[in-house]
């Protein structure tokens, strides 16, 4: 009896659920206590994802009877989950085009996004369809899905969905003519996940890395890469996708490299998890490997494995299945075009209705002309007598005009010479502003960094630059540097135009292949545009440079009079390099500069600066800040975040200045590895 009448109440209340046959009582009696519609609809999605796990043909009858109900729901960002659900289902049951479908009808239903979880909602949404997209070998419809995805995700601040569809988007690059592109790209993606839970992805851009340097050849560098990313998979059973993909990707390598039997244990733990999980579109190609792994040691297991392939290839990848994807495109550009079409419409009624507007007020503009036409003759004709009037006057005053003509005219020309001369200053300026690296070359090679950059004047004798080399031993490097150059103003804007364009001159340049040759590379050419027996440099420039290698953690470097500070667990470790600067020197031939290396560990805070904060008078005596200061700063700020560090050097070398004047320019780089 009790039973009946709970079974009672609960269809009493869940009305609007009558109909959902393809739901089990245990979901539903969980919505007895539930008031919001869409409160009812999380519920029966998370129990869905649930049951996905072990029966996605199940969870997809849960997504197929909640869309029906969809004009119930009003928060938008249900909705899309429920199509999400539905995507995962398919997915699983190998239907790529239904996949894609209900992932393009999720970006649909998100379209115009107002709140932030909408937009991160719609930014997961364009990631995943360019992974459908991916795995169908479509990487040209895949690209631009990928690249609205990094720019919503980076609107919003989601560095984790950023960061995955980074790594795509790399793998297509670097899958193409844009190798060193797709490779920085894949790198600075991963480094989001670097000591996270989701280090997996690290370990996936890194396949991917090892995947480029062995179609270039290079087996040792790839496999470096390989050996890496098989060390960052963590559990392989709570990302099977990446991990799967990580194991396959491996195993590749050493079967290129004939080592079979590590090959065959690697196949192997790729299949273990694609067939744990279900995920046969991955399989295909993992049987084809054991296969040829298995061809000089195990006949049998080779032409087993052989046989798998040549079945599940057939299944999963038909031509169907790609006439059905290309269908569905002609579908989505269809509506695309039906939905500018109606704008367009729109847009010509309502310049029907301006053009009725403009014509009315034609016709009230004719006759408010008439009107003036009288008004001014009235006025011509008492315009005349205040002339007549006026002539008198004007004759008395004509002398004086005359003076303040000359003076007006001596003024002009003082203006217009001071005008020449800011014109100058400003357009060196933008001169010097479109060499120096903008904020987003900074963030794409160095996420986690900040630049204090405070001129003295409008042009700066201090400067910092950022770049990517690959040097004679194929190490892919990320390298910063900051330079200070002797004065401020105009002449050390000059010599820090040359600085930063030795720099860039010696990326490209062969016989640079290391921080110091660099610095030589700089100083050998500033000799050359100075050098002269009347002109000499009487001081120079002092400048720091260093590169970073991701996989061993190693930062190269060389200074000249300009030290690098690395903050570690509360110390500071103070990297100094030569005592001689750029461009100074009593030899006939400039003193060469020195490499050296320093092994970086993951949480350390790298810092360049010029010498203007630390000189800086201020304070309640005036006295300098003081290089002591300084460093107490670096290693009390280390731990915090890049803009919070930048913020707290600003704000405090402005309350210590107060009323005093700048003395000099003030550059910092901070970079977190």
């Amino acid at each position: 009896m009790n039973r009946f009448l709970c079974g009672f109440f609960v269809v009493f209340l869940l009305n609007p659920f009558l109909n959902y046959s393809q739901i089990d009582d245990t979901t539903l009696q969980k919505l007895s206590d539930t008031a919001s519609f869409d409160r009812r609809y999380q519920v029966i999605i998370r129990d869905a994802y649930v049951i996905h796990k072990t029966d996605p043909a199940k969870s997809l009858q849960y997504a197929l009877t909640l869309e029906k109900d969809t004009a119930k729901v009003d928060d938008r960002v249900i909705i899309a989950s429920m199509y999400r659900l539905m995507a995962h289902s398919y997915g699983d049951l190998n239907n790529r085009p239904a996949t894609l479908r209900a992932h393009i009808r999720r970006q649909e239903v998100l379209r115009n996004p107002e709140t932030i979880m909408e937009k991160k909602a719609l930014a997961a949404a364009y990631y995943e369809t360019g992974a459908v997209l991916t795995n169908q070998e479509d990487d040209a419809l895949a690209i631009p899905y990928f690249e609205k995805c990094i720019t919503l995700s980076e609107l919003i601040d989601d560095p984790i969905t950023a960061g995955q569809a980074e790594i795509e988007l790399g793998v297509i690059y670097a899958g193409g003519s844009r190798k060193e592109e797709g490779v920085a790209l894949m790198l600075k993606g991963a480094n989001v996940f670097r000591n996270t839970p989701y280090e997996v992805l690290l370990a996936y851009a890194q396949i991917e890395v090892a995947k480029v340097h062995q179609k270039m050849g290079n087996l040792a560098r790839s496999w470096t890469y390989a050996d890496s990313a098989l060390n960052n998979i963590g559990d392989p059973n709570k990302f099977p996708d990446y991990s799967g993909l990580v194991y396959a990707g491996a195993a590749n390598i050493l079967l290129e490299a004939k080592k079979y039997p590590e090959a065959v244990d690697t196949y192997e733990q790729a299949k273990k998890v694609m067939e744990t999980h279900n995920k046969f579109f991955y399989l295909p190609q993992t049987y084809r490997g054991l296969s040829k792994a298995y061809k000089s040691l195990n006949a049998d297991s080779s032409i087993k494995y052989l046989e798998k392939y040549v079945e599940l290839n057939d299944s999963v990848l038909t031509i169907e299945n790609n006439k059905k994807i290309a269908e569905l495109q002609i579908i989505h550009d269809e509506q695309e075009n039906k939905r500018e079409i109606r704008l367009l419409n729109e847009q010509n009624k309502i310049k029907e209705k301006e053009k009725e507007l403009i014509e009315k007020d034609n016709e009230q503009q004719k006759a408010q002309n008439k009107k003036q036409a009288q008004i001014i003759l009235i006025g011509v004709i008492s315009l005349i007598i205040v002339v007549g009037l006026l002539f008198f006057v004007f004759r008395l005053f004509n002398v004086s005009k005359r003076q303040n003509a000359l003076i007006a005219n001596q003024k002009r020309v003082v203006e217009e010479k001071n005008k020449e001369i800011t014109d100058s200053i400003n357009y060196a300026q933008r001169i010097q502003t479109a060499i120096i690296p903008d904020k987003s070359q900074i963030t794409h090679l160095f996420p986690d960094s900040f630049v204090l950059y405070m001129p003295k004047d409008k042009l700066s004798g201090d400067f910092y630059w950022c770049g990517t080399a690959v040097n004679n031993d194929d190490l892919y490097l990320r390298v910063f540097a900051v330079g200070d150059c002797t004065g401020h103003g105009i002449p050390g804007a000059l010599v820090s135009i040359l600085g930063l364009n030795y720099l860039k001159l010696g990326k490209s340049d062969k016989s640079v292949n290391s921080p110091a040759q660099a610095l030589d590379f700089m100083n050998r050419g500033i000799f050359s545009i100075f050098e002269s027996e009347e002109e000499t440099i009487r001081d120079g420039m002092d400048i720091s440079i260093a590169a970073i290698d991701d996989i061993s953690m190693m930062m190269y470097y060389a200074a000249a009079k300009n030290p690098i500070f690395v903050v570690r667990n509360g110390e500071i470790h103070v990297l100094k390099g030569d005592k001689h600067p750029i461009g100074k020197s009593d030899y006939d031939h400039p003193e060469p500069f020195t490499d050296y290396s320093f092994q970086l560990e993951s949480g350390d805070m790298i810092y360049m600066c010029s010498d203007g904060y630390q000189d800086q008078f201020g304070g309640i005596n005036g006295k300098k800040f003081k290089i002591k200061n300084l460093k107490n700063m670096m290693i009390e700020l280390s731990t915090k975040d890049c803009p919070a560090q930048k913020e707290t050097f600003e704000k405090t070398i402005l309350n210590w200045k107060g009323d005093l004047e700048q003395l000099d320019d003030i550059c910092m780089f901070g970079v977190r590895v």
